[in-house]
């Protein structure tokens, strides 16, 4: 949310296009990862928008519900969307650099604010959704959507399709030749993967 309010502060919507956001999303910063910059009048219109190429994910299903309540309540909204990449969104209210109130959403990969997390932590984790797709690997009935330090635990992850879950919140154990790794499962925040069940997990390793 940080984010969006300083992109707001320093942009002029008055003749903002589509097409100047792109420049804003390389300036955004190395970290940013940026998926997605739209920006909208109090009204619900859209004024701008941009969105990768390289991450083509979609917005939220419910987008127009989260603009409303961000415009209605002034409160910004997190959003963590794992339908395609696992992405967090930020509906944020703001006011641009002319104090025009604007509603920008803004968004940015989940791998990249997870490896800040690993740096800071030491721990690595990853984001696990219900079911399985095929090509991602399994963990207790969940596919692995994002994972830090991929190349050395994938394989790792990759030997747990048939293993039982354990109980919630609690941790496993798993042996690979003279490595052991301890295995937690945490749900997330209702509020961020939404109430109704089915969205991501973390798993820390």
């Amino acid at each position: 949310t940080r984010l969006a309010t300083n992109m707001a502060t320093v942009t002029s919507t008055r003749d903002l296009r589509s097409s100047d956001l792109a420049d804003v999303s390389l300036s955004a910063g190395l970290l940013s990862a940026l998926t997605r910059i739209e920006y909208y009048t109090p009204d619900g219109q859209e004024i701008a928008s941009w969105a990768s190429r390289e991450t083509p994910a979609s917005r939220p299903a419910d987008t127009a519900r989260l603009l409303e309540r961000a415009r209605t309540t002034h409160q910004p909204i997190t959003i963590l969307s794992c339908d395609h990449d696992c992405v967090l969104y930020a509906f944020v209210p703001a006011f641009d650099r002319d104090s025009r109130e604007v509603t920008m959403i803004v968004g940015q990969l989940a791998s990249d604010q997870l490896q800040v997390f690993r740096r800071l932590s030491g721990a690595d984790v990853a984001l696990l959704k219900p079911g399985t797709d095929g090509d991602s690997p399994e963990v207790w009935g969940r596919s692995v959507r994002v994972l830090t330090n991929a190349p050395a635990l994938a394989p790792m992850l990759g030997t747990m399709g048939g293993d039982a879950a354990p109980s919630p919140e609690t941790s496993a154990t798993k042996i690979v030749g003279d490595r052991h790794y301890l295995l937690a499962m945490h749900a997330l925040p209702a509020k961020i993967v939404g109430g109704s069940g089915g969205g991501p997990e973390a798993l820390f390793i």
